[in-house]
């Protein structure tokens, strides 16, 4: 079995335009995610894929440059690009994770894969469906299998459903067997992604205390912090 962990990612974010080649320290966002997904005991190749439009060019060549693999696809039809990305690298499993997540513990990657295996379901997340989520904004998590997602780009006809990739098996509950982990404690007031310019200030705040401190940068880790940093967690 092949997993493949598709990271979406693209620079025209209106809210953060070009968030993902922020650097803190000598690192950019993009990297920073990258190195972590990395650490993921299960998964065999990572795969970015963007947009075919040249104001992605600029963040295939760099990935590249980084010795990753990128597929450039569809633009606002995000269920083919992944559809055709997962296809063309022979993924049996898919792990779907977003670039606004750059603290991404590896651990709960894995956990996640553990799970999908264990429970033998159609799709897993650990923060969809969203309402009544635990887990903190930042962590997210999906996995399918190949043979799901084929079967969605091939049924899906709304079009709003493709530009989000996996809304039309969270949405379908009848069709798909869907599982979604849950904390025992609800921690989703808690917010680690990068939409905002604020939110990448908070996010070289966590990075910059663990990496002077030499702490592992684990969720249990990050939320320790935030609670006794609450000027920092008010960011």
């Amino acid at each position: 079995m092949k997993v493949v962990c598709i990271v979406q990612a693209r620079l025209g974010s209106t809210r953060f335009p070009n968030k993902v080649l922020k650097k803190i320290g000598n690192k950019t966002i993009i990297e920073i995610l990258l190195s972590r997904i990395k650490k993921s005991k299960y998964i065999d190749k990572i795969v970015l894929a963007t947009s075919n439009t040249s104001l992605d060019t600029k963040l295939a060549n760099f990935i590249m440059r980084l010795g990753f693999d990128v597929f450039r696809g569809s633009h606002k039809n995000v269920l083919k690009r992944y559809y055709l990305a997962a296809k063309k690298y022979e993924a049996d499993l898919i792990v779907r994770i977003t670039s606004d997540c750059p603290l991404i513990d590896p651990e709960i990657i894995d956990f996640c894969i553990k799970n999908y295996l264990k429970k033998k379901v159609d799709y897993l997340s650990n923060t969809n469906p969203p309402d009544g989520a635990t887990y903190p904004d930042g962590t997210d998590v999906e996995i399918f299998n190949f043979k799901n997602l084929e079967y969605a780009f091939l049924k899906c006809k709304n079009k709003n459903f493709r530009e989000h990739v996996t809304f039309y098996f969270w949405k379908n509950p009848i069709k798909f067997k869907i599982l979604r982990l849950d904390l025992k404690k609800n921690l989703r007031k808690y917010r680690i992604t990068v939409d905002y310019k604020e939110d990448f200030l908070l996010i070289n705040h966590i990075l910059t205390y663990f990496k002077k401190n030499n702490i592992k940068l684990r969720l249990a880790n990050i939320i320790s912090f935030l609670n006794k940093e609450k000027y920092i967690n008010r960011i």
